[in-house]
């Protein structure tokens, strides 16, 4: 097919001359024909991407909302014949026990992110949702190792755990015991180093921070720790994340 001037400068084709002829004329607009026919099919690749991104954005966006619609109806339904408490303690165990597609690292992540969920939308449930302590007093949940390899819950707190109350804020740690069990995972189990930790990290909160209204002597600290998480009586690691630094031994 021969090609006028005209239609290759409408190409966005220019010519040396002003008269060439008809064989550059073909040759140039044949060329630009083969890369506005590689653009468009790169065009095209694009859109089909991002048409194909937005679709799962979507799905994704759809299923957590049906999940938090299905959330909702379930606590409705729990409350029908629970307390309150019951109802924060069942939410808490059927979230972080929920089951999951994902192998490997991606489903020790998840495994994660639903006992945090469960923890938060528990004590959400505790506190009627009426203070920043679920979203703010929990800083993490954390499903960690122990030294001979088994798994446990650790609860990082944070200052506005404070607005929770102190019954809200305890039952956080029985909270963490729940989903323990739901899940399947062991207790807590500190080593002597890690005990001596809490005896020296308490000594220099009180001197280095602010005074306790009771002072605990190391031995006071060395039994709470040994008789609350040796004999089971606390399975959950109650930690926090670093907010002053201090040199320790």
């Amino acid at each position: 097919m021969a090609f006028t001037k005209e239609q290759a400068v409408g190409f966005g084709i220019t010519f040396d001359t002003d008269t060439p002829t008809q064989e550059e004329i073909d040759e140039k607009v044949s060329k630009r024909l083969t890369e506005l026919a590689g653009e468009n099919s790169k065009l095209h690749s694009t859109i089909s991407k991002v048409n194909s991104e937005n679709a799962e954005y979507k799905r994704k966006a759809n299923e957590k909302l049906t999940a938090e619609e299905q959330q909702n109806a379930r606590i409705k339904e729990l409350e029908e014949n629970m307390s309150r408490e019951e109802v924060a303690f069942e939410i808490a165990a059927e979230i972080a026990s929920q089951e999951s597609n994902e192998t490997g690292a991606k489903l020790e992540a998840e495994k994660q992110a639903f006992a945090d969920q469960g923890l938060r939308t528990a004590l959400a449930i505790l506190t009627e949702g009426v203070v920043a302590a679920p979203l703010e007093g929990i800083s993490g949940v954390k499903i960690k190792s122990n030294s001979d390899g088994s798994k446990y819950v650790a609860v990082y707190f944070a200052g506005p755990i404070r607005s929770a109350g102190g019954t809200a804020a305890a039952l956080s740690v029985l909270l963490g015991d729940k989903i323990r069990v739901a899940t399947g995972l062991d207790i807590y189990k500190p080593t002597n180093d890690e005990i001596e930790r809490y005896v020296e990290e308490v000594e220099l909160y009180e001197s280095e921070v602010t005074n306790l209204q009771y002072s605990p002597t190391p031995e006071e600290v060395r039994f709470a720790a040994n008789h609350i998480y040796m004999i089971k009586l606390l399975s959950t690691q109650i930690v926090g994340h670093m907010f002053l630094l201090r040199q320790t031994s």
